[in-house]
């Protein structure tokens, strides 16, 4: 059977927890921080660059073959299909996109 403890008990101090076996829990100190989610970032003016680096080093295959990641095929190549869906979406939080 689990036993949920709350975040409330944990901050009152009271939250006890029993199992099998004696088992203590002793917090010393607690500090609940909030995180932003991205739309609080983007409404609270945060605009949003974008820098991309591609490796181009020889290790990804030859550029002239079709199986290489580097191989211009605006359709089949992996690192344009990427630019694309990632900076369509992002160049809406920025002014000159």
């Amino acid at each position: 059977m689990n036993e949920l403890i709350t975040l409330g008990q944990l901050k009152e101090g009271t939250a006890q927890y029993t199992a099998g076996k004696k088992a203590q829990i002793t917090l010393q100190n607690l500090k609940v921080e909030r995180t932003h989610s991205f739309l609080e970032y983007v409404f609270g003016g945060c605009e949003i660059d974008l820098t991309m680096a591609i490796d181009f080093t020889l290790s990804n295959g030859d550029p002239r073959s079709r199986d290489s990641l580097h191989f211009f095929d605006p359709n089949k190549n992996q690192y344009l299909q990427a630019i694309n869906s990632v900076g369509s979406i992002l160049q809406f939080y920025n002014t000159d996109k």
